[in-house]
């Protein structure tokens, strides 16, 4: 009798040492309970006011960007291929 809880008591040290020794010594982040999404406030709309004749966009068209990549593509095609080069390897 006195054999066996001698194993069951060196059995449980033997498990708190390796306890010890393997347990994870970081600390896990608590989990935060997800926040509702902010509901913007309203906003009162301003009173429109009517500006001069609006001049044309700073944003070149679509059409306009591919001519000027099809007349650069013609002048000088290496250049061109340099560039594409660059970016993907980015």
């Amino acid at each position: 009798m006195a054999f066996i809880l001698f194993m069951i008591g060196f059995a449980m040290v033997l498990v708190l040492i390796l306890w010890m020794i393997f347990r994870p010594r970081k600390s896990h982040p608590k989990k935060t309970k997800s926040q509702a999404k902010k509901i913007p406030q309203k906003v009162k709309p301003q009173a429109i006011v009517k500006s001069p004749v609006k001049t044309e966009p700073d944003i070149p068209s679509d059409e306009f960007m591919k001519e000027v990549a099809t007349e650069l593509l013609k002048k000088n095609p290496q250049v061109v291929s340099h560039v594409v080069k660059q970016w993907l390897r980015k």
